[in-house]
């Protein structure tokens, strides 16, 4: 006996019961193909926001103005009248290939019953990939503040990550090559892509619960060989460094043996990411008793105190350089600092700060390198005291603002500086103060 529903045309349900001639084996195969078909229906954006989330990529595409992200390769838009996704621009065929990639990683955590690691809803639109707005922030000063004080809450996200990479392993989650905040730090190669794995939580059934969103799967390497699994085990014990002994634990149980040195060193990284992107300074900041109420608060320094900062610092190949000239500079370079903070802290004048994260974020500008190099150059140029010539002027310079930095942060006015603005190729540095 097999149960039919028949829909009248008024939309009246009416149930038949009569004999069926479709076999067990052949409904089986019906009812499968039916739940297979809405399971991958979940993975796509509701057809009902279709119109808005078109409108939104013809106002780009027509040059309309839209609210864009500032960091990542691919222009990722953030449309006002379609507040549900956001918009990236990848191109037809980088965008197909994207929703694909979407899909095979979906399908790998469904297998593997994972929940805590998060890929949006999508839907093709032409150049685009339309993706659902999830509940996440890709500023690096919030993520390392959301795992360093809710770690058990990542324990269930590495693990899967564990699982996920014994399958697929994803290339793009750290990058040695991002020089803005928090940068480089001494004695760590890289900074994690968090705008492209963000951690957020959630509160499901009056539990919080940590998850990890994958916004962006362009660089997979699937079947990796021994080597690459190794490395991105490695990779995860970088970001997650204080869950290495969970890492090790998840791929014991697959069989993969991980080198426990490489492992370590791994982790030894990240917790000083952490502490010197994050923790520390906010250690410092209460050291300091700078809060949120005097945020806008840039130091103080008298000359005297410049002259003591810039006595000693100069060796090697500039010991014929006079400390008239020094102290001079040092000057310069000092209320340049000071003057750019006095700026940044009048652009955010209006802002209501918080939160002891917010005020870490305020308190890390990035600053322009190349005008104050121009400054330090132009004023060396001037002196009839000094006779270098280009490239060696520019070293001087460079020298001298690097010198002045490293007094600044042994006299605590500041807590710490980009280790690259000697040799960086770009026109900026950030320091903490």
């Amino acid at each position: 006996m097999g149960c039919i529903t028949t829909v009248r045309p008024l939309g009246i349900v009416e149930t038949e019961t009569r004999f069926s001639t479709v076999s067990q084996d052949e409904a089986a195969l019906r009812i499968q193909k039916i739940f297979k078909g809405f399971i991958t229906r979940k993975d796509y954006l509701p057809h009902e926001l279709f119109p808005s989330y078109n409108d939104a990529c013809f106002r780009v595409l027509s040059g309309l103005p839209t609210p864009r992200a500032i960091n990542g390769n691919t222009p990722v838009y953030f449309p006002e009248k379609a507040p549900e996704v956001v918009l990236k621009r990848s191109g037809e065929k980088k965008a197909k290939e994207r929703f694909s990639q979407m899909h095979d990683v979906r399908k790998i955590l469904r297998e593997q019953g994972s929940s805590h690691l998060v890929i949006p809803r999508a839907a093709l639109c032409g150049r685009f990939l339309a993706e659902d707005r999830l509940p996440i922030d890709p500023c690096s000063f919030f993520n390392m503040a959301t795992y360093l004080e809710n770690l058990p809450l990542f324990d269930a996200p590495v693990r899967e990550f564990v699982r996920l990479f014994s399958r697929v392993v994803i290339e793009d989650l750290v990058d040695s090559h991002q020089t803005h905040p928090p940068g480089k730090i001494a004695g760590v190669d890289n900074v994690v892509r968090y705008d492209n794995m963000p951690l957020f939580i959630v509160e499901e059934k009056g539990k919080k619960i940590g998850k990890v969103a994958l916004i962006d799967l362009e660089r997979l390497k699937k079947k990796p060989s021994p080597t690459a699994l190794l490395m991105s085990l490695e990779t995860l014990a970088r970001i997650f460094p204080y869950h290495g002994n969970i890492i090790e634990e998840e791929a014991k149980k697959l069989g993969i043996c991980v080198i426990k040195g490489n492992m370590q060193r791994a982790s030894e990284r990240g917790k000083k990411y952490l502490e010197m992107g994050y923790s520390a300074h906010l250690e410092w900041l209460r050291e300091k008793e700078i809060t949120c109420e005097s945020a806008m608060q840039v130091f103080e320094i008298d000359e005297k105190k410049i002259k003591n900062l810039s006595t000693g610092f100069i060796r090697g190949d500039f010991l014929s350089i006079s400390s008239a000239i020094v102290i001079q500079v040092t000057s310069i370079i000092i209320n340049f600092i000071r003057q750019t903070l006095q700026e940044y802290h009048d652009q955010h004048r209006s802002t209501e700060f918080k939160s002891e994260l917010e005020l870490v974020q305020l308190r890390s500008p990035v600053i322009d390198r190349e005008n104050l190099l121009k400054i330090v150059i132009d004023h060396l140029g001037r002196d009839q005291r000094v006779i270098l010539r280009h490239p060696v002027l520019e070293k001087l310079a460079l020298y001298l603002i690097e010198g002045a930095l490293v007094e600044l942060v042994k006299s605590e006015k500041i807590f710490m500086f980009d280790p690259t603005i000697t040799h960086s190729t770009k026109g900026f540095f950030w320091i903490r103060y």
